[in-house]
């Protein structure tokens, strides 16, 4: 057989070039040289170091280009295709770390180089992982375009697997259903070239070596100083982050949410816990005890004098003895006083659960040690979301809770315009803080809210109204005919979620199926606003896939987006349907929606302080080696006592409103570490007013900061030029498609906001 000859693109810098260069650095990350012995004695030296330096993969690249330099110069050829080949690709990895020594004094930056080949040849170590070579050649490592497919594809994996569980879970199916449900064509989930392990210690070691690779991919990203490699690489690490955590602990956490909430889903029928049932029954049995056993428990022209009868109506309000619904009742419905006291005093009582709350605790601390050893700690969830610092950021949200205390002005609405029940006409200088159960109690009473939850007949009536309203402003598609990959579905089972869903995944076909799950209680506004929330994220993520197949941008555009983001747009257009009858003239009554959803908005303050210092107190734990292996019930409740009390403070917003259904065990979040992070972009901003102050009531808890475009800058450019009721306007309507459009290429403040300024009207 005649030798192949080599291609005359013989690389640039041998291999001694490259060890000369190398030996002149001074670093404390690449493995240190000594200086360079003439001859191969000083070749076995620099490969004898990568190997100890922990780069044998570099080594055996090195080795290669050396021994294929020296056949060159002795045969002029090799003595196969497969030789050559695997030749010519060492040597473009060996130019290319040259080429950085040559013109980079950065340190840093040549030993990321340095780690990054040595993740890309791991990567490439994982079963089926070959499958990902663009091109039939012999090589130790995927070339960064593949090992980036490679991970995208292992982000599908794991957000189509924990799916193949949540989407169920969420609409309370059994398993049977949930079978048939993902057996429907078209909505086979996504499989993906690697090969993972079923044993899931060995799947997590294989999920840890991708997001090693993204992690150092991502740093030598920020140290090319171009926003768009960056925001690319850091997006995609999120991600991968962020459904890696799902695909390992999502089950998990479910699990302990029906624990919490009371819900048993071991048989075919999903059904109420007997620990639920007691609970409420010793509820209703202290309520008819506070109120005198011979007075009338039920108010109106009932006749009912005993506990059994509250009981029953608790087991209605509650749909069944779901926890997960006590709150949404108490919002959305007035109902017996009575029945409100035995909701209430549940939610206490499980918020404050202290097992319950060690649990939480002990599977956060699991989900966040595992992100760690991603590199992902909690200053990188900050840099994920795109906020300042850490420690800026907690100042910003203090200096807003401080400012809320100081001024009076919330409490003064609430009292002003509570007139039922009286307990709420407190004096704003008494510092006593208003009970959000209270403030719903009132709102209920003051908008006559209905007694009791509707028929199923009625939420379904409720649901199609609502559907036709958002249907008519937003359809799914321009044509207004629906998408069988997209999926809209109410929650109206027993032990099916109470908070609104948008689950997307890709199908085996690589299509994307958005699934929408939508809670139904309330009013039609209320829905429909619901329904404008999740229609948002179906659009969002339907018009991305658009630009994908259009070649456009690239696959996995959606999940690039920043999750705050996606919520922003989402939340903007919820906001926009809620208003799209409400004209500024007209007169409010009572507490109005605007005002109670800004209350609601504020308890998200507390949420993400108090997620940042427990992960900063498990960070301390862990590094300490006070903590190995797993959480302990010690060192949980080590964790409790230590914090308890400034949490409490936080929770009540240092004495402004109690929220007393939040505890530690509904402020921590697991596995969606950044869940609160999303929401207070708003509170952050020192630009930004509080919900009923003045900028400069506020402006000395932000003082020296330099102000920051966010969100609100877009809202405000958006209202601006089309008013607040936009949604009604069809123009306003196109620029808003616009934006989620925009998305897919850049998803910066300032492109947004050029996009509302630069849209054509006519």
């Amino acid at each position: 057989m005649r030798p192949i000859e080599a291609r005359e693109a013989v690389p640039r810098s041998t291999s001694k070039t490259f060890i000369h260069r190398i030996g002149l650095l001074e670093s404390n990350g690449i493995p240190q040289m000594q200086p360079i012995l003439p001859g191969e004695k000083g070749v076995h030296v620099f490969v004898n170091c990568l190997v100890q330096g922990g780069f044998p993969n570099l080594a055996n690249a090195f080795a290669i280009v050396h021994s294929g330099e020296l056949r060159l110069k002795r045969d002029k050829n090799f003595p196969g295709e497969k030789d050559r080949r695997r030749f010519e690709f060492e040597s473009e990895v060996i130019n290319d770390l040259c080429r950085v020594v040559e013109n980079s004094g950065n340190n840093q930056l040549i030993e990321l180089k340095f780690c990054e080949y040595e993740a890309r040849s791991a990567l490439l170590g994982l079963p089926g992982a070959d499958r990902y070579k663009l091109k039939d050649r012999t090589k130790i490592s995927l070339t960064p375009e593949e090992s980036a497919k490679a991970a995208i594809d292992a982000i599908l994996l794991d957000q189509s697997t924990d799916l193949q569980h949540g989407i169920p879970y969420f609409l309370g199916f059994d398993e049977q259903e949930g079978r048939d449900f993902f057996a429907v064509p078209g909505r086979e989930p996504f499989t993906c070239g690697i090969e993972f392990s079923q044993d899931v210690n060995e799947r997590k070691e294989q999920n840890l070596i991708i997001g090693n690779y993204l992690r150092i991919r991502y740093e030598v990203a920020k140290t090319s100083g171009i926003k768009a490699e960056v925001d690319k690489a850091r997006q995609q690490y999120y991600s991968f982050y962020d459904q890696a955590l799902y695909h390992f602990y999502g089950q998990a956490q479910r699990a302990l949410d029906d624990e919490i909430n009371g819900i048993d889903r071991t048989d075919s029928t999903i059904q109420p816990t007997q620990q639920i049932k007691d609970e409420i029954k010793k509820a209703c049995r202290l309520v008819v005890q506070s109120r005198g056993e011979k007075q009338t428990v039920l108010a109106h022209d009932s006749s009912v004098t005993d506990e059994e009868e509250l009981e029953r109506a608790v087991f209605v309000a509650t749909e069944g003895g779901n926890v997960a619904t006590a709150l949404p009742f108490l919002k959305n419905y007035k109902g017996e006083p009575e029945v409100r006291e035995v909701l209430q005093e549940v939610l206490k009582s499980r918020a404050h659960n202290r097992d319950l709350i060690i649990k939480k605790l002990q599977l956060v601390y699991d989900v966040h040690a595992f992100a760690q050893d991603m590199g992902v700690d909690t200053a990188m969830l900050y840099e994920f979301v795109g906020y300042p610092d850490g420690n800026s950021t907690e100042a910003k949200l203090r200096a807003y809770i401080e400012a809320l205390r100081q001024d009076t002005a919330l409490l003064t609405i609430l009292s002003t315009e509570t007139q039922e029940p009286t307990q709420l006409l407190r004096s704003p200088e008494s510092r006593n803080p208003i009970s959000y159960f209270d403030i719903l109690t009132a709102h209920a009473e003051q908008h006559n809210l209905p007694d009791q939850i509707a028929s199923p007949e009625k939420l379904q009536a409720n649901i199609d109204e609502a559907r036709g309203i958002v249907d008519e402003l937003f359809p799914v598609n321009s044509d207004g005919i629906s998408n069988p990959l997209e999926i809209f579905i109410p929650a109206t089972r027993f032990g099916a979620t109470t908070r609104a869903v948008t689950a997307p995944y890709r199908n085996q076909r690589l299509e994307q199926v958005t699934v929408a799950i939508v809670d139904p209680r309330g009013s039609v506004d209320y829905i429909a606003s619901k329904f404008g929330h999740e229609r948002a994220h179906v659009l969002h993520a339907h018009i991305l896939k658009q630009l994908e197949d259009d070649r456009l941008t690239i696959l996995g555009s959606f999940d690039r987006v920043p999750s705050g983001l996606k919520e922003d747009l989402a939340m903007f257009l919820q906001d926009g349907i809620t208003k799209r009858g409400i004209s500024k003239s007209s007169p409010q009554t009572g507490l109005s929606k605007e005002i109670m959803t800004k209350i609601w908005e504020l308890r998200r303050i507390p949420w993400a302080v108090t997620q940042r210092i427990v992960r900063l107190k498990m960070e301390e734990m862990r590094k300490a080696g006070i903590i190995k292996g797993t959480l302990s019930t010690e060192h949980a409740n080590q964790i409790i006592d230590d914090l308890q009390p400034e949490i409490s403070d936080l929770i009540s917003l240092r004495g402004l409103i109690e929220f007393p259904q939040e505890s530690l065990l509904s402020f921590l979040s697991a596995p969606f570490e950044e869940d609160a992070l999303v929401y207070v972009g708003k509170f952050i901003n020192p630009n930004l007013e509080t919900p009923h102050h003045s900028a400069a009531s506020v402006g000395e808890g932000y003082s020296g900061d330099t102000p920051q475009k966010t969100f609100e800058d877009v809202k405000a450019a958006f209202i601006g030029r089309f008013g607040d009721g936009w949604v009604n306007n069809p123009v306003a309507r196109e620029c808003y498609l616009g934006l989620l459009r925009q998305t897919g290429t850049d998803s910066s403040i300032e492109s947004l906001i050029h996009v509302i300024s630069t849209f054509d009207l006519a």
